[in-house]
């Protein structure tokens, strides 16, 4: 049944879709009009329910979107995606569109990614189609990522940066198209040539990274540095964890203060918010998300186990550490780890941070995994596999099962497959390499795979290893993949 709040919006919404006589000072007012329509505060939809100027307003975009003002369509299109009524955003975005409206094209493609997709039978029918939206916004839709791919080329063709980030995206995870860091990476250039930050940060991790370019953690730090000017909270983070690992040469006391910033910012969320956006697709000054604020507590806590930048205190740091286990950060857990393994100002248990290290691995950490993959030390303080019990016992009547409590016990190549699995592109290389050979890993041998083999060095490559690329390119040279 609908909400009495739901019954009062659509008949909100009506009143303000329904067509009214041209006022006078519309050509006068057109440009303070889509100005004001996507400003935060109507954000607040109840505000609607208590001030009939904002419905006038409406009335008036809506004149001036059907008599084609193409600016009004993208901004009726905008609110009524903000009101939470996709068909009409739908209806005007794909007008505009047509019209050669570049943010409306990026919008589209937000709509398609997002899932919110018209069925082809309803397309002419308005109110059909809010039927068919808002199941799908109650019952959620796969996106069709092939059609937002498209739109997103069509906005970037026509200049809109923002679809240049989303391309970079698209590209870097295979989303909508095949999976190619290189054109991932020029687009995310275009785009931060035009100040998107999240462009910019995309392409400090290409650096950092060495996907598609050399390794380059000072070229990284720059891109990091110029977004984090901005209060670009991911930034921020990265920055300061090159500054901590001492990749770059800059002073710790640099590092706890865009920490510090990064959490403050998340504390004082609202503040961020007070300027209105006059652009509805233009991100607004962003909050730390609860990631970026995680890891900023994180590297804030090891940097008080470890001492760097303030005076050592590893009370304050493991409670930290603690806090963010307890709420399921699981870099906390593996960080913890790291601290009790090496016996950093914390009492050495390597038992305890294998440990640990095997939880983080069950709960699909990367690094865990590899670690555990690759590391003697982990393979030294992997314990006994217990025998089973002989089958006469079991048949007795008082043999009783015994729990194992803790993560299930691997072998370093099954945690090599599930790192390869979760695409980490050196695992991928080392299954790769092992499979097609089959040869021995971690002193157990591999059944050999060719099949499963190549696919692992596809897409260790694909991920920018350059040694998978160096081996993928001597396959094609000597007309190796017949074993597929």
């Amino acid at each position: 049944t609908q909400s009495t709040w739901g019954k009062r919006r659509e008949g909100m919404w009506r009143a303000a879709c329904r067509r009214v006589p041209k006022w006078s000072a519309v050509s006068s007012r057109r440009l303070h009009l889509s100005r004001r329509l996507c400003d935060e505060e109507l954000k607040s939809r109840k505000m609607l329910a208590d001030d009939e100027y904002w419905l006038k307003e409406l009335e008036v975009c809506r004149q001036l979107a059907d008599s084609g003002d193409v600016e009004a369509m993208h901004r009726f299109g905008a609110f009524a995606s903000l009101a939470s009524f996709p068909s009409e955003a739908f209806k005007y975005w794909t007008k505009a569109s047509q019209l050669g409206c570049a943010k409306s094209a990026h919008a589209l493609g937000m709509l398609y990614s997002s899932g919110l997709e018209p069925s082809a039978e309803k397309a002419n029918n308005t109110s059909s189609n809010l039927d068919e939206f808002e199941r799908v916004a109650q019952e959620g839709l796969a996106p069709n990522t092939v059609k937002a791919f498209e739109y997103f080329q069509l906005a970037a063709e026509r200049g809109f940066a923002l679809s240049n980030h989303a391309l970079g995206i698209c590209y870097q995870q295979g989303i909508g198209t095949d999976i190619d860091l290189l054109l991932a990476l020029q687009h995310y250039e275009r785009a931060s040539q035009a100040r998107v930050l999240d462009a910019i940060h995309a392409c400090g991790q290409f650096h950092e990274m060495g996907w598609c370019t050399k390794v380059d953690a000072g070229k990284a730090s720059v891109l990091y540095r110029e977004a984090a000017k901005a209060n670009h909270p991911p930034s921020m983070v990265s920055l300061a964890r090159l500054i901590l690992e001492e990749k770059i040469s800059s002073p710790p006391s640099e590092a706890l203060t865009l920490l510090e910033s990064v959490i403050s910012m998340r504390e004082n969320d609202d503040s961020l918010h007070g300027k209105s956006n006059t652009d509805a697709l233009a991100p607004p000054p962003q909050a730390p998300s609860e990631q970026d604020f995680n890891a900023a507590v994180c590297l804030l806590a090891c940097a008080y186990v470890e001492g760097r930048g303030v005076s050592s205190t590893p009370e304050k740091g493991l409670e930290l550490l603690d806090d963010l286990i307890q709420n399921g950060y699981v870099p906390a857990k593996f960080a913890k780890a790291e601290l009790l393994l090496f016996g950093t100002n914390v009492t050495k248990d390597e038992k305890k941070a294998v440990e640990l290290i095997r939880e983080c691995a069950e709960q699909g950490h990367l690094d865990s995994m590899f670690f555990l993959a690759t590391s003697p030390l982990a393979q030294q303080s992997a314990p006994p596999t217990p025998l089973a019990p002989p089958k006469s016992l079991k048949q007795s009547k008082n043999f009783k099962k015994v729990t194992v409590e803790g993560p299930p016990i691997r072998k370093p190549f099954e945690y090599l497959t599930m790192a390869a699995d979760h695409g980490h592109p050196e695992a991928q290389f080392l299954a790769a390499k092992a499979l097609i050979s089959g040869s021995q890993f971690a002193g157990k041998p591999v059944v050999p795979d060719s099949v499963a083999g190549i696919s692992y060095l596809i897409h260790s490559a694909d991920g920018g290893f350059i040694e998978a690329q160096f081996m993928l390119a001597k396959y094609y040279a000597n007309g190796l993949f017949c074993l597929v």
